[in-house]
């Protein structure tokens, strides 16, 4: 996944940010099924851009059905914002 974050049409410089993204069975779950971060999986570039990588071992590790998931950047100052958020579908494999 690749985002671009803008403000009033002007990119964020994400040089002072970090990010961290889970996904949950739900919400209020204390189960996480993935967690990415600068350290696996999370690009940020000083242009605003921010992709995100999943691979075929996590992706094929997540459970059949539907999850939740959020991704939240935190400046140098602590401020967090989540950037986006929603709910995924994995669908079992069919071709073997």
């Amino acid at each position: 996944m690749h985002l671009i974050w803008k403000v009033d049409a002007i990119l964020v410089d994400l040089s002072d940010y970090t990010a961290d993204m889970q996904i949950r069975p739900r919400v209020d779950s204390s189960t996480v099924h993935l967690t990415l971060s600068e350290a696996a999986g999370i690009t940020l570039t000083a242009s605003g851009e921010i992709t995100i990588g999943i691979t075929d071992t996590q992706t094929s590790a997540l459970p059949i059905g539907q999850s939740v998931y959020d991704l939240e950047l935190t400046n140098d100052y602590g401020d967090v914002r989540r950037l986006i958020q929603g709910k995924i579908e994995v669908d079992g494999e069919v071709t073997r």
